[in-house]
């Protein structure tokens, strides 16, 4: 089921930036209503970055693309936007911080090389994190023992052509994090490990190792350094986001405890109310579930009980200050 709703303020695919776009009615698709129903409890995810609104434009964006989302799983739709609130991450690709992929009758929010180095960098440890991929015929040297760095020279003249196609010319890879302190961490990934990252990608098609290559290297290579990193929740959480069963992944003990983060009852408070169940009391019907092919689910009526949902967060909330 659908239901006309004025969209004149969300910008046709390809539109510029303040683009003024003709006023138009467009047929939201159930899932759509299906958010736009859950949005004040998805308010309270926002952490700065990302606001509601404009992920839920990136949403429907990527159903333009994709069509088949509109028939994705409400509860992994639901998950995927709170996901992007929680993290204050910009879900339209740019600067390939983080998409929304469909993986069969679910939506996950996949963060790029660019997001996950934004959070990382943003949990206050580490100034700055970058990786780099090194193609055949470039000079490359890994020293080892007292030295303890990496030598690499850019040939643009190798890069011409090649790059960004496929991984064939791509040799290696490294990815080197400055702490705060001024102390340098790294590491580098053979050509053996980037097959093997690419060969356990459960990316569905078209994989993103095949649209964006030398950028997912990049990513398997900041993953691969945040193994030995200190990172706060945030930075761990966007480890797990960014994970498509490339094999490296983070051991949640090595998390840094930090200070003036969420007080235990409010991480407690917030794991109930966003990333539990989607906004349904017992009163509250199933939501419709099918499989990639299925008709799109039909709205579901909130009625009183969205309005008591909102009313028991926002009693949680006073409590939490008490």
């Amino acid at each position: 089921m659908t239901q006309e709703r004025d969209e004149s303020h969300i910008p046709p695919s390809g539109a510029q930036s303040g683009e003024i776009v003709e006023k138009r009615n467009v047929q939201l698709p159930a899932i759509v209503n299906y958010i736009d129903h859950r949005a004040e409890i998805l308010r309270l995810a926002e952490s700065g970055g990302a606001e509601f609104d404009a992920v839920r434009v990136s949403l429907l964006n990527a159903i333009k693309r994709d069509n088949k989302i509109a028939n994705c799983t409400p509860e992994s739709v639901y998950n995927a936007v709170a996901d992007c609130l929680k993290l204050g991450i910009d879900p339209s690709g740019t600067h390939n911080s983080a998409h929304f992929v469909r993986y069969k009758n679910e939506l996950k929010l996949m963060l790029g090389y660019g997001g996950l180095i934004e959070l990382i960098v943003r949990g206050g440890e580490y100034v700055k994190v970058y990786a780099e991929v090194v193609y055949e015929g470039e000079e490359f040297r890994v020293l080892a023992g007292t030295e303890d760095r990496i030598e690499h020279t850019i040939d643009p003249e190798i890069r011409n052509g090649i790059r960004g196609k496929t991984i064939d010319p791509i040799r290696a890879a490294y990815a080197v994090a400055l702490h705060r302190d001024g102390a340098r961490q790294w590491v580098f990934l053979s050509k053996q490990d980037i097959i093997a990252a690419k060969s356990a990608s459960k990316a569905p098609a078209p994989s993103p190792w095949d649209l964006r290559p030398s950028e997912m290297v990049k990513k398997s290579a900041v993953r691969a350094l945040a193994k030995w990193m200190v990172l706060d929740k945030v930075g761990v959480q966007a480890l797990s986001v960014s994970d498509d069963g490339d094999g490296y992944s983070f051991d949640p003990s090595r998390m840094r405890q930090v200070q003036n983060h969420a007080s235990a009852e409010e991480l407690e408070r917030d794991q109930r109310a966003i990333t539990g169940a989607p906004g349904r009391n017992a009163g509250e019907p199933e939501p419709p579930t099918q499989d990639a092919e299925a008709e799109q689910p039909e709205e579901s009526n909130d009625g009183e009980a969205f309005g008591d949902e909102i009313a028991a967060m926002v009693d949680a909330q006073e409590g939490a200050r008490e």
